[in-house]
């Protein structure tokens, strides 16, 4: 803050005292010494000021990261939060316009409100009327900044959509897994006409926003003009009129310099400050998102009993129409339950309400005769083991993948399991260390999709817990091997609770009941004999099934 104000009082120290050499020479080897260990002060703060964003912006993506971790299922698979991530990640690491963007404006900020006090106190010890004149003038030159943020501001969600389509077509263009469908289905043009459109929107829109600021860039440079020359003129006058001596005129013509540029500089850092808060309260609402766990207080009973839906419904998000409507059922201990129904019918959204990861709209779930609400989400999460029906498998090792853990000592039942999923491929020497993709080992191994759902299933047996559900477990598994997993499906869950999700009903006519799913709606229950014999859609279903593989 100081090192501005003393570069413009030195020369006035120097024309005041030009009668008096020696004490002249004494006051600028002492300002000389102060000015380089201020200018050394300086240089060691720039250079320390870069590696502490740095430091500052990974504490925040380490922030991001982990509420994206722990955030309830529900939270994170809303539109609002993924919108709030994708910009908040872009927030942080714009180095230019993000979050280290807007601690430069607040250190900025600071050290103009503070010079600006220092400016106006000596200005005004001279003279009160140029203060006021200055202030003046760059009040109406902020006005136009003002006008050109807030125009900007208004437009911001339109940038950030056309700003999320154009990524979206970036990635979607260059990521491997759809490079087949745009080459196969000659989509390139598609691709070019989607990112053009959007991209001409956005043009047409920053051209708007860039006029305004344009526009007001030359009001601005006009107003900077009468401002200087009204008050170099003024001091003139003084000087002549002999109102102020040379010294304080040479000081004076240094200040009024200075304090212009820093009176802007608050005025423009607070506008910048300002824009910033909008992206501020988006980080902040991220950060601020509940986390899993926090829910209730009640213990989960050790022994599972029962698990109870009670006109349960669900919808997602702000979404008018209900994909469960009503639903009521109850599974018992050591039941293994088909669940059934058309694409669409809402069978996997049952499932996450089934294991706490979405919450109903409307009923309630109990287990062991106790609402799930009650229960820690995290503690109730914890009870079920999941094969989804898109599987995920980390790029870690095989061990790491089924176990959750880098410690090799907790591998002992991954063979077990792997060999209980199904799954014969021989790993060679490395065995379970072998890796799942290339991204962090070149050795590493790229499996199949029915190989892939053998690892989901043996690293669903491995957390054995008290309810497996299975979605879809077999859909991309070759013929024998789908038959040897059905075929001992009774065995490898034989005493635990299973839901087994299928389009083939061939494969969960094994089960104890079945769950028929109809439009959101439970539409029947029973065996799959009770079913057959009752002649509805489960009947109609299965026999279009035994047509289409010429069993009937």
């Amino acid at each position: 803050i100081f090192y501005p104000f003393l570069i413009a009082f030195i020369p006035k120290v120097i024309v005041e005292n030009m009668d008096e050499p020696v004490l002249l020479i004494q006051f600028l080897i002492g300002s000389g010494i102060v000015v380089i260990l201020l200018q050394a002060a300086i240089s060691f703060c720039d250079s320390m000021k870069d590696h502490a964003y740095a430091v500052f912006r990974f504490c925040f993506f380490r922030l991001i990261d982990r509420k994206a971790l722990l955030v309830p299922y529900d939270i994170l698979s809303s539109q609002q939060f993924q919108d709030d991530y994708k910009f908040s990640v872009q927030f942080v690491d714009d180095i230019e316009n993000g979050l280290q963007a807007t601690m430069e404006h607040i250190s900025k900020l600071l050290t103009n409100v503070g010079l600006f006090v220092l400016f106006l106190t000596s200005m005004t010890f001279v003279d009160r009327w140029i203060p006021l004149y200055v202030i003046a003038l760059t009040v109406m030159d902020f006005s136009f900044l003002v006008a050109a943020q807030s125009f900007e501001g208004k437009h911001l969600p339109e940038l950030k959509r056309l700003d999320n389509q154009l990524k979206t077509v970036e990635l979607r263009a260059r990521q491997a897994g759809q490079a087949k469908d745009i080459r196969m289905f000659h989509a390139a043009a598609f691709f070019g006409e989607m990112y053009k459109r959007a991209g001409d929107e956005k043009s047409v829109l920053v051209a708007k926003i860039q006029r305004k600021y344009r526009t007001g860039s030359i009001v601005r440079s006009v107003l900077g003009f009468l401002r200087d020359a009204g008050c170099y003129a003024y001091l003139i006058y003084l000087l002549y009129a002999s109102k102020i001596g040379l010294g304080d005129f040479v000081f004076m013509i240094g200040i009024v310099i200075n304090f212009s540029d820093n009176l802007a500089g608050v005025f423009m850092n607070l506008a910048a400050f300002t824009k910033d808060m909008i992206s501020l309260r988006e980080l902040k609402r991220l950060l601020k998102s509940p986390e899993s766990g926090e829910d209730g207080e009640v213990p989960v009973p050790d022994t599972f009993e029962s698990i109870r839906f009670e006109g349960v419904s669900y919808r997602y998000g702000n979404d008018q129409e209900y994909v469960l409507k009503d639903i009521s059922f109850c599974i018992n201990a050591g039941e293994q339950i088909g669940l059934v129904g058309l694409n669409g019918a809402g069978k996997t959204t049952l499932t996450l309400l089934l294991c706490g990861l979405l919450k109903p709209t409307g009923g309630k779930i109990f287990y062991n005769g106790i609402d799930i609400e009650q229960f820690s989400r995290k503690e109730y999460i914890s009870l079920f083991s999941n094969v989804f029906q898109d599987i995920n498998l980390l790029h870690f090792t095989i061990g790491e993948n089924i176990t959750g853990s880098s410690d090799g000592e907790t591998w002992k039942r991954v063979e077990t399991v792997l060999k209980t999923a199904g799954f014969e491929r021989d790993l060679g020497e490395r065995g379970t260390a072998a890796s799942i993709g290339k991204t962090f080992d070149e050795r590493g191994i790229d499996f199949s999709g029915g190989e892939k759902q053998k690892l989901a299933i043996a690293r669903a047996l491995y957390k054995n817990t008290a309810i497996f559900i299975l979605d879809e477990p077999t859909s991309a598994m070759d013929p024998l091997a789908e038959e040897r997993f059905v075929r001992n499906y009774k065995e490898i869950f034989s005493n635990r609770t299973s839901i087994f999700i299928s389009h083939r009903l061939l494969n969960t006519k094994i089960c104890d009941r079945i769950l028929l799913i109809d439009h959101g709606r439970l539409v029947e229950c029973g065996t799959h004999e009770a079913l057959m014999k009752a002649k509805g859609l489960y009947y109609e279903l299965f026999c279009a099934q035994q047509k289409s593989y010429g069993l009937i």
